[in-house]
């Protein structure tokens, strides 16, 4: 991976759980899932890339129906301990 052509990176935040029951609108927060997203991000970053993390959620039934505070609170820890 090119550190020149990686703009902006997009955390896979809507993990794929074990349980999911959808597999676009089910998804869990940052470390509810099976994706290693700290070694993604480590093999980022060692390709040079230092910039902005996007994060997405697709949790229809879950997370979208929380409130947004507690939304943002969770994003943060998460992205602490598993980022």
């Amino acid at each position: 991976m090119s550190s020149d052509r990686v703009l902006l990176q997009t955390l896979i935040e809507s993990e794929i759980r074990v349980s999911t029951r959808d597999l676009l609108l089910d998804r869990g927060m940052t470390g509810d899932g099976v994706i290693d997203i700290a070694a993604i991000r480590a093999q980022v970053e060692a390709a040079g890339y230092d910039g902005l993390v996007e994060v997405e959620i697709f949790s229809r039934d879950h997370w979208w129906q929380e409130d947004p505070d507690i939304v943002l609170g969770t994003m943060i820890d998460r992205a602490r301990t598993c980022v």
